[in-house]
């Protein structure tokens, strides 16, 4: 998998969940093997998403803005 675009780095994503200051937090990701383009929504209450998605979604995407790094803990 390579990684595309998301709201923070994939090693951020479970500190970014543990702040309570995002509900989704979303990367996307490409598979190098089929070259599909999956969508990975990790929610701070739910189960996570995980869903092959249109290759142009990363840039179709409403993104919202997320909290500074310093504000996290």
């Amino acid at each position: 998998m390579r990684y595309l675009r998301g709201d923070v780095p994939l090693e951020d994503m479970l500190a970014l969940a543990e702040s309570d200051m995002k509900y989704t937090i979303v990367s996307f990701l490409a598979c190098e093997e089929c070259g599909r383009t999956r969508f990975w929504g990790l929610c701070i209450r739910g189960a996570p998403s995980y869903k092959v998605v249109e290759a142009d979604a990363p840039t179709t995407w409403p993104w919202d803005a997320v909290p500074s790094r310093e504000r996290w803990a």
